[in-house]
């Protein structure tokens, strides 16, 4: 497999995000390295989330899933009146 650059991963993230998201019980959808420092898609999904819809590589970009549970946007507090 041909080793990703950041930019590229982030290209691939990008132009599937969309998709990836529609899925049921995907929270979010990211890029990060993996231990041995190659770049590779991290897909965030709820516990219960039924896994088999989701690809183990895109593009060549290895996906990795993380069991995150949603997320939830909380108010800073330096920006509250």
């Amino acid at each position: 497999m041909t080793e990703l650059s950041e930019a590229q991963a982030n290209d691939i993230k990008r132009r599937h995000r969309d998709r990836l998201l529609r899925i049921a019980g995907v929270c979010g959808v990211g890029v990060q390295c993996d231990p041995s420092g190659s770049q590779r898609l991290v897909v965030m999904t709820d516990p219960a989330a039924d896994l088999s819809a989701l690809p183990s590589e895109i593009e060549g970009l290895p996906v990795a899933i993380e069991r995150t549970g949603p997320f939830r946007a909380y108010e800073r507090a330096d920006t509250r009146p």
